[in-house]
């Protein structure tokens, strides 16, 4: 009697899983692949406004083209950084970026470009791609960074820069929507720095 009542109960336990398994089945979708994302769009650095509104230093980026800008807000340090590289001007001294490309070649490293990946609650994101190794073991590291010590490494090495197409659709511009780098240009970063050269 008890063996019949057992079996009847696992047989109940067996039914109640198939007709979950049914259910979930029925109700779920295939988890399909993510979807490619668009191509990041290439961009040059076009020049360093300030901010008539925040007074702080504001990069431009532009596609080759000029048919669509992306200012982005960065610290005083990084503005003159920039600034510098740009304008082909060297600094008494190796400064941080400097140090940065020279450490990432003596670790045998070799920075391929920078990507702003992302725009998130009026934040940038970016993202470093490094290059080690050689041949079947070389491989692609990729670091989270700031925007503004994205593009100054950038300029720095004579790099490739590229935004994700939703950052561009979301704060992309037009040239001539008074985001164009005719305004004043920071000066080459004095030493020694204060602390309001930190970078925002």
């Amino acid at each position: 009697m008890l063996r019949a009542i057992a079996l009847l109960m696992l047989a109940g336990l067996v039914l109640i899983a198939a007709n979950s398994c049914s259910t979930l089945s029925a109700g779920e979708q295939a988890v399909e692949p993510d979807a490619p994302q668009p191509e990041p769009v290439e961009m040059v650095v076009h020049g360093i406004r300030i901010d008539p509104a925040d007074k702080v230093p504001v990069v431009i980026l532009m596609t080759p083209d000029k048919s669509l800008a992306l200012p982005i807000q960065i610290g005083p340090a990084e503005a003159a950084a920039i600034w510098r590289y740009i304008n082909d001007l060297d600094a008494p001294r190796p400064m941080t970026h400097d140090l940065l490309a020279s450490v990432i070649r003596k670790l045998g490293g070799t920075v391929e470009k920078i990507t702003v990946t992302d725009l998130k609650e009026g934040t940038f994101y970016a993202r470093i791609d490094i290059s080690v190794g050689e041949g079947l073991d070389e491989r692609t590291i990729r670091i989270d960074a700031r925007p503004s010590d994205s593009i100054a490494l950038a300029a720095q090495s004579g790099l490739k820069i590229f935004v994700a197409k939703k950052v561009l659709d979301v704060a992309g511009r037009k040239p001539g929507d008074g985001d164009g780098p005719e305004t004043d240009e920071p000066e080459p970063e004095r030493e020694p720095r204060g602390q309001t050269d930190e970078a925002i």
